[in-house]
């Protein structure tokens, strides 16, 4: 059977569809990557700061030790 113009339409739709698709993919990879950078060391010792700061009233240290001093009634 002659292919005919619409077979050649369909024909080209699917290619456009798998383009996109292919392009889609790719561009989410991209930006996964580019998402975490190698960030979640930093985000970690963040999260510990967070956890220091909220639950201490004082910070002291000598020339070998940090000493943490609790809030009164923190939980831990």
């Amino acid at each position: 059977m002659k292919e005919g113009l619409v077979d050649e339409l369909q024909g080209s739709g699917e290619h456009l569809k798998k383009n996109a698709v292919s392009m889609e993919m790719q561009a989410v990879k991209e930006f996964a990557s580019m998402g975490n950078p190698g960030t979640n060391v930093f985000i970690e010792k963040m999260e510990d700061m967070i956890q220091i700061y909220n639950r201490t009233s004082q910070i002291c240290f000598d020339n070998e030790k940090i000493y943490l001093i609790a809030n009164k009634g923190a939980k831990y």
